[in-house]
């Protein structure tokens, strides 16, 4: 089993690879020296503003931005880019698709197309993956999770249960509790991840990945989408301390620091806690310490998700 969250830096020995923040920058630069017949006042500096306050988790501060895009800008592409992206990671995946294809309307057969229409797909199959999904919100309203219903219903009150524990105890230790309700989505199948974030399907199969956070959400694929299920609370608490780690510090944590903090503290919701490894993996540990053969700092960016191999 494995879990991501998104990635803070360019990957290492993977030139193939471009993380989420990397293609945005790509498409604005582009944009700007591709198509002056786009320019238009500050339009440009608002959009990276609020781009970039996005792939910073600081959604404050891209919602003004995107408030100002919307009242001023909102038929240019740049602003209907930046503003289809916010409805994305705010999970109003239908208004985003809506304008994630008036900017591809206006854009024509600019260059930069095929890389708008990536994010456009992305952001329109999850709104299908999750149309007919049902919502349950947490007992103290910290969360709201989409689920596929009736086969998941008895799963909601574990899951509420586990993540309001996390929220509190998780939060005790490192000093924050988020504002707004986190948004939660459980699929039926471990590929769904495949479909809804931008692993490829090769990576979510070798790796057995089988929970996220990215985009401003959780998202796990069903315990009962596996042949004998996972620990899916302690994965729970693991994501949703992803989701703290970017709340607090945005794309500025490694991944190594960000999988080890995710690590240490996943079993804080059960509110006793002793820091040890469990047998299994102690031994894994300790096979690959006599082999020399631990994975580097590195090989870990951008993702655990990609290391070569489930053991890796």
């Amino acid at each position: 089993m494995n879990t991501e969250h998104t990635p803070c830096t360019p990957p290492a020995g993977r030139p193939g690879f471009l993380s989420r923040a990397s293609v945005v920058l790509c498409l604005f630069v582009c944009f700007a020296a591709g198509g002056n017949a786009f320019a238009q006042d500050d339009v440009w500096g608002i959009a990276i503003q609020a781009n970039a306050a996005i792939d910073n988790w600081d959604y404050e501060t891209a919602g003004e931005l995107v408030d100002r895009l919307d009242a001023e800008y909102i038929d240019h592409p740049a602003a209907l880019f930046a503003s289809g992206r916010y409805d994305y990671h705010m999970g109003n995946y239908d208004r985003a698709t809506v304008k994630l294809d008036d900017a591809l309307r206006i854009m024509g057969d600019h260059r930069m197309r095929g890389r708008v229409q990536q994010i456009r797909d992305l952001v329109a199959d999850t709104g299908e993956v999750v149309r007919d999904f049902e919502t349950y919100t947490t007992p103290d309203g910290h969360f709201e999770i989409r689920y596929q219903g009736p086969r998941d219903d008895v799963l909601m009150p574990w899951a509420g249960e586990t993540l309001e524990a996390a929220y509190y105890n998780i939060g005790y230790s490192v000093g924050y509790w988020p504002s707004e309700p986190v948004r939660v989505e459980i699929y039926p199948r471990a590929r769904t991840l495949a479909v809804v974030s931008s692993l490829p399907l090769e990576a979510v199969e070798t790796t057995s990945t089988i929970g996220l956070c990215k985009y401003n959400k959780l998202m796990f694929a069903s315990p009962r989408a596996t042949l004998r299920g996972y620990g899916w609370r302690d994965t729970l608490a693991h994501e949703y301390t992803h989701y703290v780690i970017s709340s607090l510090a945005g794309r500025g944590v490694p991944v190594w620091l960000h999988e080890g903090l995710a690590k240490y503290l996943e079993t804080r919701w059960r509110g006793t806690w002793d820091g040890a490894l469990d047998p299994s993996r102690e031994d894994l540990l300790s096979r690959r310490l006599e082999d020399n053969n631990l994975i580097s700092f590195e090989e870990m960016h951008p993702s655990l998700s990609l290391l070569p191999s489930q053991e890796d």
